[in-house]
C-alpha cells in the first residue's frame, strides 16, 4: 500500500520518489497509533464489558489492554519503516531522537483520557 500510495503522490505532488515514500511511510505508521488509540480507547470499555462484570480486575486495566495492544502493532510495524528508510537512505539526523519522547508521551494521553472516562460526574 504504502509502495503505491507513494508513487502515485510522489507524482501528484512532484516530488521525487526516493524521496516522498520513506516519509510517507513514517507518516502512515505513527498516524495508524494515533488514530487506534483514538478509536479503541472510545470503545475500550464496551468490548470488555462482559471480562469487567465478570472478573476482578480494575477497570482501568481495559485502558491499559487498549494500549498494549496498540502498542505492540506499532512495534511490528516499525521495523518494516525502519527497512524503507534504510533501503531509500534516508539521512539519520539528532532531531530524529526528539522521536522518542514524542512517542513515549502517546500512551500517557491516553492513559489521561481513559482515566477520565472512569472519574464518575459530581
Amino acid at each position: 500500500m504504502t509502495l503505491g500510495a507513494g508513487v502515485l503522490f510522489a507524482d501528484i505532488l512532484k516530488s521525487k520518489v526516493d524521496f516522498f515514500i520513506p516519509y510517507l511511510c513514517l507518516g502512515l505508521t505513527v498516524w495508524t497509533l494515533i488514530s487506534a488509540s483514538i478509536v479503541e480507547g472510545s470503545t475500550a470499555f464496551l468490548g470488555a464489558g462482559l471480562l469487567i462484570k465478570n472478573s476482578t480486575l480494575p477497570i482501568f486495566m481495559q485502558v491499559l489492554r487498549t494500549i498494549w495492544r496498540n502498542l505492540i502493532v506499532f512495534a511490528h510495524n516499525i521495523p518494516v519503516a525502519a527497512a524503507v528508510c534504510i533501503y531509500f537512505r534516508l539521512p539519520v539526523q539528532p532531531t530524529l531522537l526528539l522521536a522518542i519522547p514524542g512517542l513515549g508521551s502517546k500512551p500517557n494521553h491516553a492513559l489521561e483520557a481513559g482515566g477520565q472516562i472512569m472519574i464518575p460526574a459530581p
